[in-house]
């Protein structure tokens, strides 16, 4: 039996879909620290996103496709010394959401 080439094209395009390990996030990013925060990025491990510097009580909303699993890296800097956390973890069919604040040296969470 012969399979035609659309087939194996199809069959070829589920694959690689299927192993790319996107999940779309929705984040929200509050600076409740008593001072401005720069150079806030977050990162999967393959693609680092750069967010806009926030001034004491701003928030960022970060929208996106991470890929892999765990938890996206978030990064800031905050009174001349730059810091990084994990943020909320996701998996499989379950993107990562929430809330993420600033306060200071230290992130705080609530994942959905």
């Amino acid at each position: 039996m012969k399979s035609s080439p659309w087939v194996i094209g199809l069959v070829a395009l589920t694959m690689c879909l299927a192993g790319c390990d996107l999940y779309f996030s929705n984040l929200q990013i509050v600076n409740k620290a008593d001072s401005r925060v720069v150079g806030l990025t977050i990162s999967d491990g393959r693609k680092t996103w750069k967010l806009r510097d926030l001034d004491r009580g701003e928030r960022v909303t970060f929208s996106g496709h991470l890929s892999g699993e765990g938890g996206p890296n978030i990064s800031w800097t905050w009174r001349g010394k730059r810091f990084s956390e994990d943020g909320c973890y996701y998996t499989g069919g379950s993107p990562a959401k929430g809330t993420i604040t600033i306060a200071g040296e230290k992130l705080r969470y609530r994942c959905q």
